[in-house]
C-alpha cells in the first residue's frame, strides 16, 4: 500500500480542521487547476500579482452557513433612536448574511484550522509555513463562485448564488471563503471536486420569479445588476423609479430571491457576534449621526466597505421616511394640532 505524501496528510489534517470549525461544505484544488480557473475567468496579471497568486501551490475553498442572526440592533442605534416607539420608527432591513460581519467570521476560523493544522503537522514531523504564508480571502475581487465549484463545493443556482452541498445536505444560505495554501497538498485530478456529482435547480423557477424588478431575466442563471435591489442599496447614485420603492424598507442586501429558494436553509444554531447590526436599524436613528459618528458606528461590519457608500445609507434612511409619512394616516381637517384650544 502506497504510503500518504506529506502534502496529502496536511490536507487530511486541514480538512478536518476546518470540519472542526464548523464550514458547511469544503473542497480543495491544486495549482494547475487553480491557475487554469484563473485563466478562464480573465482574472488579470495585476489582480493575481496583489493576491499573490503566484505563490499558490492548492487552494481550499469552504462555505460557511450563516444564521438570521441576532435581532437585538447595537447599542449606538438604540442611543440614536431614544424613546421613539417602533410603530413610529421605520425600520430599514438588513439582509441575513449582513446581521452580522460573516466575512469576518470566515477568516477567523480559517486561521484558526491553519493554526491547528500547523501544531497537528508538527505533532508527525512535517514542518509547513507559518499562517501568514496561507492567504485568507474572503468576498475578494477573485473568482470565488467559480473556484468554489471548481473545488466541488457545489452548483450555481438561478438566482447565481450558491448552492452549497455538504453532509448536512445542500443550502444557498451560504458564504465563500478561499485559503491559498503555499504548499502542494498532494491534489491529483481525482481528488479535485471536479466531476462531482450535485443537484441542480431542475425546473423550479421559484427565485425568478419571485424577483420584483426581474433581474433574474426570464429562465434565471441571469444576472442584471442595474435591476438588482441589493445593487442599489449600497450605490451613491439616483436609483431608477421603479428601483426606489424597494429601497424604501432596507439599509443593505436583499433576500427576496433566497428566501424563494427551497434550498435557503440559515443555521439558527450558527453564532457571529462580530459586527453584529441585528435584523433592522431605526431609519430616524441613522439620520442622527453625523457623517463621521456613522462611519464610526459601522466600522467593523459588513457596512464597513469601501464600495458601500454612506451617502447611499442615509439616502435609503431619507427614502424610508418618505414613504413612511406618506403612508401615516393623517388627523382629520382642523385636527392636526389642537395645542392653542384652551381646556
Amino acid at each position: 500500500m502506497k504510503a500518504e505524501s506529506p502534502g496529502a496528510l496536511v490536507r487530511s489534517i486541514l480538512s478536518s480542521r476546518l470540519e472542526a470549525q464548523g464550514f458547511y461544505a469544503q473542497g480543495f484544488i491544486g495549482a494547475h487547476a487553480f491557475n487554469s480557473l484563473l485563466g478562464e475567468t480573465g482574472v488579470p496579471a495585476g489582480l493575481r500579482e496583489r493576491y499573490g497568486t503566484s505563490e499558490t501551490r492548492s487552494l481550499a475553498a469552504v462555505a460557511l452557513n450563516y444564521s438570521s442572526g441576532i435581532q437585538t440592533m447595537p447599542d449606538w442605534a438604540k442611543e440614536a433612536a431614544g424613546d421613539s416607539p417602533e410603530s413610529t420608527e421605520p425600520r430599514l432591513a438588513l439582509a441575513r448574511f449582513a446581521r452580522a460581519n460573516w466575512y469576518a467570521e470566515i477568516d477567523r476560523r480559517l486561521l484558526l484550522a491553519v493554526k491547528a493544522t500547523k501544531v497537528e503537522a508538527a505533532r508527525l514531523g512535517i514542518e509547513i509555513p507559518g499562517t501568514k504564508a496561507w492567504k485568507r480571502l474572503v468576498n475578494s475581487a477573485l473568482p470565488e463562485k467559480a473556484l468554489a465549484l471548481g473545488a466541488g463545493l457545489g452548483w450555481i443556482g438561478k438566482n447565481t448564488i450558491l448552492i452549497a452541498s455538504g453532509s448536512r445536505g445542500n443550502s444557498s444560505a451560504v458564504l465563500i471563503g478561499l485559503l491559498l495554501c503555499p504548499i502542494d497538498l498532494g491534489l491529483t485530478e481525482s481528488s479535485t471536486g471536479e466531476g462531482k456529482p450535485v443537484p441542480g435547480c431542475g425546473s423550479c423557477r421559484r427565485c425568478v420569479e419571485a424577483c420584483p424588478t426581474k433581474a433574474l431575466g426570464d429562465q434565471g442563471g441571469f444576472f442584471d445588476r442595474k435591476k438588482c435591489i441589493q445593487h442599489w442599496t449600497h450605490i451613491d447614485e439616483e436609483p431608477p423609479a421603479f428601483i426606489r420603492p424597494f429601497l424604501s424598507d432596507r439599509l443593505y442586501g436583499c433576500d427576496i430571491c433566497l428566501e424563494a429558494c427551497p434550498y435557503f436553509r440559515p443555521d439558527e444554531s450558527a453564532s457571529c457576534l462580530l459586527g453584529v447590526l441585528g435584523a433592522s436599524i431605526p431609519a430616524r436613528a441613522l439620520l442622527a449621526l453625523s457623517a463621521s459618528a456613522l462611519k464610526t458606528s459601522l466600522k467593523g461590519t459588513v457596512l464597513d466597505r469601501s464600495w458601500i457608500s454612506p451617502k447611499a445609507l442615509r439616502r435609503n434612511a431619507a427614502l424610508s421616511l418618505e414613504y413612511f409619512d406618506k403612508l401615516r394616516p393623517k388627523a382629520p381637517r382642523g385636527m392636526e394640532d389642537d395645542s392653542n384650544y384652551d381646556d
